[in-house]
């Protein structure tokens, strides 16, 4: 491992510092010992909130577990013995712990199209996905929902998520299961930063999506609807129930496919666009209706 020298010792202090499987490592060996008094100061995001968390520490806390999670901290990151560790006082482990936590935070964004991970180069889809089709889209937002749903660390998506969107020059943009899954151990060598990179290009997407479609596209499901199930339907399901009400219409047929198939491999904003119109023509229709019976 190849950190920026700090003091006499290595320790990564940046995202591109630290390799993937180093953090899947980390959050198996030192991540388990981290304690909820320290794990809900961390999350609480008002400062005064957090400084009444901080003064609630006792001597016995921190001694007995606050203290050894710092120094598994630095021992994992910078490969030290635990007797050399336990020689730090504990300003400095706290040092040391904000210093190794920043390497594991999100970078600032910025569009790079082209990535360099294994010697080889790979392409986004285009700025906001703009030329992906629906299949990188809708499995990348349904393995999101399904960690979310099961309160998995996000981390251990970010491989796949990158397998799903990323292609090398000249490649048809629909892979195989086999092939996605093969991608995604390659790219579990990939450094942190690439990976937060592809994920925050996939979030910066989401976004412009919700934007750009709102309520057209994301209403609420009514009393009815709620009533008669479709939250459980869309939970078990997500994007099966979208991609088979698109495969209905027939529009998107691909010669040599079946109409799912065809859907799957048909640009995502023109899947979204026409999704979020018929949403909008159903919306005025239901409306016209009821106006018509008063």
């Amino acid at each position: 491992m190849k950190y920026k020298r700090l003091n006499r010792y290595e320790i990564p202090t940046q995202a591109n510092e630290v390799k993937l499987l180093e953090v899947y490592q980390y959050l198996l060996d030192v991540e388990p010992l981290k304690p909820t008094k320290w794990e809900k100061l961390e999350n609480e995001p008002d400062e005064k909130e957090r400084l009444n968390i901080l003064q609630s520490f006792s001597d016995n806390f921190i001694n007995k577990q606050l203290r050894p999670f710092f120094e598994a901290n630095l021992c994992f990151w910078s490969c030290l013995d635990l007797e050399t560790v336990a020689g730090f006082d504990m300003a400095t482990l706290t040092e040391y712990y904000y210093l190794t936590n920043n390497a594991l935070n999100p970078i600032k964004y910025e569009y790079k199209e082209v990535l360099s991970i294994g010697g080889e180069l790979w392409r986004l889809p285009g700025e906001n996905m703009q030329n992906a089709i629906l299949f990188q889209y809708a499995e990348a937002d349904q393995l999101e929902a399904n960690t979310e749903r099961d309160n998995q660390n996000k981390f251990y998506i970010f491989p796949s998520i990158m397998a799903l969107l990323l292609r090398k020059e000249g490649e048809q943009l629909y892979l195989s299961n086999d092939i996605i899954q093969e991608r995604t151990e390659l790219f579990k060598a990939a450094n942190l930063a690439q990976a937060w990179q592809v994920f925050l290009y996939f979030h910066e997407t989401k976004k412009l999506i919700k934007t750009k479609y709102g309520k057209t596209l994301f209403s609420k499901p009514s009393r009815e609807e709620k009533k008669a199930g479709v939250e459980g339907l869309q939970n078990a399901f997500g994007w099966l129930l979208t991609i088979k009400r698109l495969a209905e219409k027939k529009i998107f047929d691909i010669s040599g496919f079946n109409s799912q198939e065809s859907v799957l491999r048909t640009n995502l904003w023109e899947c979204l666009t026409h999704l979020a119109a018929d949403n909008a023509i159903n919306a005025y229709q239901g409306r016209l209706y009821d106006i018509k019976l008063k």
